[in-house]
């Protein structure tokens, strides 16, 4: 676990995105259960485990065997009181929104394959643009908005240091933020650079599949913590992966990612929990 900028920008320095890269990201939760939302979070400027230079992997990857590690896998745990059982995996967890390392544990109930894995790559470029504002609002009105994409900076006349394009609203209209960077009215030549790139993954956990014995409280089993796992391709097991259920050791070669908490949810036969992590990077 590290929250260093050094060594984060040090360790994706192979993948080709060393000089883009900006301390900042931003990770969003959607637990669900049934089809009723339970939890959602936004959370910015997260460092997950083992540094972004394995997200940016991720989101580069073309071909598995010269990217050996992408992730492929979501965790679910308990962070109830931690078992006796010494071959329960138990990962650190933070406390939330601090961001603070604890030495708290979660054990480990259950790991498999993601449902979908979808990433989008927005290629980092710098262009200029025409751009149309009017005093006191966010909108900019352009002839296109083909090749902008939300988190690229805009840099012009009036315009605060930092603003970004925060949506996109149609072919012909985006919104620059944050919300107190109004510019000047009228027409000016606008420069765009940078990019958001995303990585979204979703996984499904029905309770009939994940054992009762596998939480600290059988009677009363539970979820809150997700965690994503970086898997190797290459290794014997290949991409396509058994589900693991505590305590039973997951494989040598799939590392937690990342671990979030949220509400916790009970876990009822018949009533499946679906998790949706959005990780964004922003790219200078």
């Amino acid at each position: 676990m590290r929250k260093g900028g050094e060594s984060l920008l040090n360790s994706c320095s192979h993948c080709g995105h060393r000089d883009g890269l900006k301390m900042e990201g931003r990770v969003e939760i959607f637990v669900y259960k049934g089809k009723t939302l339970i939890d959602h979070q936004d959370l910015k400027n997260i460092i997950l485990f083992q540094g972004n230079g394995e997200i940016i992997r991720t989101l580069s990857t073309i071909s598995p065997s010269t990217k050996p590690r992408i992730i492929n896998r979501m965790a679910v745990g308990d962070q109830g009181t931690i078992p006796a059982d010494p071959t329960v995996p138990k990962v650190p967890t933070k406390d939330l929104p601090q961001l603070i390392f604890t030495n708290g544990l979660y054990h480990e109930v259950y790991r498999k394959d993601c449902d979908s894995r979808i990433i989008t790559i927005n290629p980092g470029s710098t262009f200029n643009i025409t751009g149309t504002l009017t005093i006191g609002s966010p909108l900019v009105t352009t002839a296109t908005t083909t090749g902008l994409a939300t988190g690229m900076t805009v840099v012009g006349i009036g315009i605060p240091p930092g603003t970004v394009i925060a949506n996109i609203n149609s072919s012909t209209v985006f919104t620059i933020g944050p919300l107190s960077a109004i510019a000047p009215g009228g027409a000016q030549t606008l420069t765009i650079s940078g990019a958001a790139n995303e990585a979204k993954f979703i996984a499904t956990f029905n309770a009939i599949d994940v054992a009762l014995t596998a939480f600290s409280n059988p009677s009363q089993p539970r979820i809150n913590e997700v965690g994503l796992v970086i898997v190797d391709p290459t290794a014997p097991s290949g991409l396509v992966r058994t589900a693991v259920t505590a305590p039973t050791t997951p494989p040598v070669d799939e590392v937690v990612m990342s671990i979030r908490t949220f509400k916790s949810v009970p876990f009822e036969i018949a009533n499946d929990v679906s998790i949706t992590i959005r990780y964004t990077i922003f790219m200078n």
